[in-house]
């Protein structure tokens, strides 16, 4: 790894790069080289700020920008914005928001590529920063994103504006068996992806135990609120949450579904059992469901991708 950051500290390629975007090039190559873990600061031409470090991991966003050459810009309150492939979207530095843009746009793992027809209404349970919906606004007729953290809702909220979504169609509310409880969601403080209702769950990458209060909704009483005879596709990734949301769901909501791209977790809270019961009570509401890899037999914690789709065989990138 420090050969491979040295080599980025005396790359001439890079540093023509750098005095195209920085006030200060050369001080803009030596720390993008990130060799070591204190923050800094960059300064673009335009005279934006925004504040890295290797220690939040900025070091992979800034590696795939220099070999990808996007267009980036910066906030006013210091957050990256880049250009792709039609999308803007906005990423905070040292968070999981480039990880989770590059699962989305570079490696597809939710499968968007295989959607070719226009979609109708789509729904993003767990939305995060906003990255799949943005990601879908120019795909679907219309596109619902529910968030239970106060930051990741607010930050959501900004990338569908941003993308010319519908505000109204962003939800401060976590998706649960029942609607109308105060759930407490513990923070995760290296992964803002990571909270979670399972305090046990936002710990085994955290000691940070504080949390936040929001409400709960169903996914009948959700549906019920889109007012849509039929949700062409649905995004879950609700760490823990997707198994009492959807158990907890009849059979005549879940056959309004037609498409489900699920991210499943395991730890000791949610053994392998739960992800047997979860599959068995999509097979009943008529799914054809598929994982991206074989059934985990242990409860070391990991999670897998799930792929359900009531009208044909499933197809997923691996196909």
């Amino acid at each position: 790894m420090q050969i491979r950051r040295l080599s980025s500290l005396f790359s001439p390629v890079r540093y023509g790069y750098c005095r195209e975007l920085f006030q200060s090039p050369f001080r803009a190559l030596c720390n993008l080289s990130f060799m070591g873990k204190s923050a800094f600061s960059l300064t673009l031409r335009s005279g934006r700020t925004a504040k890295f470090s290797r220690q939040g991991r900025d070091h992979k966003l800034w590696d795939w920008y220099f070999e990808h050459r996007p267009p980036i810009d910066f906030t006013e309150d210091g957050l990256v914005q880049i250009e792709w492939r039609g999308q803007s979207v906005l990423l905070r530095p040292g968070t999981q928001d480039f990880f989770i843009f590059h699962e989305i746009f570079i490696d597809d793992d939710y499968n968007l590529s295989g959607h070719d027809q226009r979609l109708g209404t789509v729904i993003d349970l767990g939305a995060n920063a906003g990255l799949f919906s943005s990601a879908l606004l120019n795909k679907a007729e219309r596109v619902i994103s529910v968030e239970a953290v106060g930051e990741n809702y607010r930050h959501t909220l900004r990338n569908l504006q941003l993308n010319e979504g519908v505000a109204e169609d962003v939800l401060h509310l976590a998706v649960s068996a029942h609607s109308g409880e105060t759930l407490k969601l513990y923070h995760n403080s290296r992964n803002s992806g990571g909270h979670s209702v399972d305090r046990n769950w936002s710990e085994q990458q955290s000691t940070d135990t504080d949390y936040e209060t929001t409400q709960s909704i169903s996914l009948a009483d959700l549906i019920a609120w889109a007012r849509c005879e039929t949700v062409d596709l649905l995004k879950c990734d609700i760490e823990g949450s997707e198994y009492d949301a959807f158990l907890a769901t009849d059979e005549q909501t879940l056959q309004k579904i037609e498409r489900i791209v699920m991210e499943v977790h395991i730890s000791e809270t949610y053994p392998p059992s739960r992800l047997l019961e979860l599959i068995d009570h999509l097979r009943s509401a008529g799914f054809q469901v598929q994982l991206d890899r074989d059934m985990p037999t242990t409860t070391a914690t990991q999670a897998r991708m799930l792929y359900a789709d009531r009208r044909h065989a499933v197809a997923t990138k691996a196909a």
